[in-house]
């Protein structure tokens, strides 16, 4: 069995970016996401899509506000 791991540097604009979004912010974001997302993928967008990702943003927010106020980079690893 292979496995690829990468590890990718998020770009600096895009961490101070997502440093800044309000709370507020984040669920309209995830919902245009969702509805991206599933128009690429050809089907329709599940209930559970918006909310989910809006979580996850929600994360990546933390990690960028963290980031940013350290002075530090946000990185990014997958695995596949």
């Amino acid at each position: 069995m292979s496995i690829d791991l990468w590890i990718e540097r998020f770009d600096t604009v895009f961490v101070e970016g997502l440093a800044t979004f309000s709370a507020e912010q984040v669920l309209p974001v995830a919902t245009q996401w969702a509805r991206q997302l599933a128009a690429f993928d050809g089907r329709p967008v599940g209930k559970d899509d918006a909310e989910n990702l809006s979580a996850l943003m929600q994360q990546l927010c933390q990690l960028a506000k963290r980031a940013y106020a350290e002075g530090k980079q946000l990185y990014l690893q997958t695995c596949l």
